[in-house]
């Protein structure tokens, strides 16, 4: 009776038209009270804690992208079975904007945390990053020739996935397979502390083992160093803006902050050019 009258001062006020109210009206009653939206938490949580109660906040996260990236995180999940959690962000690099912000499947009394802010190794996904800038430095080219052989860094030996070694490709061969050793000699070249530099002041904050400084280790372009997911997907999205990494917005009505260059355009199209044609696992 309630909702047939609620139903009633819609179609009254013009809010729905005649069809839908009888529509509505015809159908069954829900019979226990229905659960309450849960739709990026961690966003909400995050937004809480820097908004004055009682604001209103709309975001810049789309609900269809949203829904689809948890379940997307739900199914790989299960597939892979062995207990770890998945966080996913989405950026609309025309928008400049966060399109979906998924921090994790536990939300309760398993824990709270946004992994999507969280920092963690990136392993190999600094390496077009490190590519970009040796070609924006003209000291390669996606053409050129490198060798992948067994390498010593001081006291250190890098050794691909596999652990073997494919002998001299092209550096877009290197790029596509993520083999190790040429991405740790290109990142020689550019300079360890420069690429750490140039990735701070595009906005992001690498963190270093607290054991020491070691920004001039090679190692930061294996994974030895740590970013958030958001972080990584910035510096990513900056590859799709011609090489300019502006920082995405999460509120509707928030103005775009002034992007900061990492590498030039035409680095930017060989990194992308490279990886889109990569073979698929």
């Amino acid at each position: 009776a309630a909702r047939d009258v609620v139903l009633a001062r819609a179609l009254e006020r013009g809010v729905i038209p005649a069809s839908v109210a009888h529509y509505a009206m015809q159908a069954a009653a829900p019979d226990r009270r229905l659960a309450m939206p849960f739709v990026a938490p961690h966003v909400a949580q995050y937004l809480a804690a820097r908004t004055p109660r009682g604001s209103v906040v709309t975001t810049t996260l789309r609900r269809e992208i949203q829904d689809s990236t948890t379940r997307l995180a739900t199914d790989e999940r299960a597939r892979l079975g062995d207990g770890a959690d998945i966080a996913i962000v989405i950026i609309d690099n025309k928008r400049h904007s966060i399109a979906a912000w998924h921090g994790g499947g536990f939300f309760g009394r398993q824990g709270q945390v946004d992994l999507v802010r969280a920092r963690r190794s990136p392993g190999s996904t600094l390496k077009p990053l490190i590519y970009g800038i040796a070609f924006d430095d003209r000291v390669a080219h996606p053409d050129t020739l490198i060798d992948d052989v067994p390498l010593r860094f001081g006291e250190w030996m890098p050794r691909n996935f596999d652990r073997s070694h494919q002998g001299t490709v092209s550096v877009r061969h290197a790029l596509q397979q993520s083999l190790n050793v040429p991405a740790v000699a290109m990142l020689e070249r550019i300079g360890a502390q420069r690429f750490l530099a140039m990735l701070r002041q595009a906005g992001v904050s690498p963190a270093l083992p607290k054991t020491g400084d070691l920004g001039g280790s090679l190692a930061i372009g294996l994974g030895g160093v740590a970013l958030s997911p958001l972080e990584l997907a910035t510096l990513y999205a900056g590859l799709a803006n011609g090489g300019v990494v502006v920082k995405p917005r999460l509120l509707a009505d928030q103005k775009d902050e002034p992007g900061m260059r990492l590498i030039g355009a035409a680095a930017a199209w060989q990194v992308t050019d490279a990886l889109a044609n990569a073979p698929m696992p």
